[in-house]
Order: C-alpha cells, then sequence, then structure tokens
C-alpha cells in the first residue's frame, strides 16, 4: 500500500509525547542495515566540521553525514506532509501550528535526551 509523505513521517515515530501514532518501536529493535558506498565531494570546511562534529559524537564520518541525510529527509518528509495536509484541509491556524511547534520541541528533546 502506497504512503503519503505525512504518512511516511507517521509511521516513524509512536506514542509520543502522549500522542500515539503508528508504526514505530521506539527504538526497541534495530532494523537490519544494508550499506551502499558512495563518492562525494563536500566543502574543505564542512567536511572539517563533520570530522569534528562524528569525534564529539563517538561516531564515524559516514554514520555521521548518513544519519544527518537521514534528519533532512525527514524534515522534508514532514513539509510535504504538512502542505498535503493543507491542500485537503487548508492552511494550518496559529493554534494547530503551536501545537506542531511544541509537539516538534517535544520531540527533539526526547531525542537529544534518548542519545546521551
Amino acid at each position: 500500500m502506497a504512503h503519503s509523505a505525512s504518512g511516511l513521517l507517521l509511521d516513524r515515530f509512536r506514542d509520543v509525547g502522549g500522542v500515539e501514532l503508528e508504526g514505530s518501536t521506539n527504538g526497541a529493535t534495530m532494523r537490519p542495515m544494508s550499506v551502499s558506498k558512495r563518492s562525494v565531494s563536500i566543502d574543505d570546511t564542512v567536511a572539517a566540521r563533520v570530522e569534528r562534529a562524528a569525534d564529539e559524537d563517538g561516531t564515524s564520518f559516514s554514520a555521521w553525514l548518513s544519519s544527518a541525510a537521514e534528519d533532512k529527509l525527514l524534515v522534508r518528509e514532514g513539509l510535504r506532509g504538512v502542505r498535503e495536509w493543507e491542500d485537503e484541509s487548508g492552511e494550518l491556524t496559529a493554534e494547530e501550528r503551536a501545537a506542531g511547534e511544541a509537539l516538534l520541541d517535544r520531540l527533539l528533546d526526547d531525542r537529544v535526551a534518548k542519545s546521551a
């Protein structure tokens, strides 16, 4: 079954901040990971910053870049989901935006706390 971008984003999280969402195990299990090797060009300054960040996070350069790319893709999927929802339901109200920002803050706080 095909998922919309918003459905894909919702499938990534479950029971976060008191909101029951479908599809995640909250880190209880790890999904098998396959790796695709790529050769990429990165600005020297950015590469140095990534190297420092990877060292600080105790991970490899490649793993740090992969995680950053996944984060960027999740944001992109979320924005696409919001656009789809607004196309169907109308523009978000100020109250809905505030509630979304509050949920995002809780999700990010939980994510930082779990990684510490």
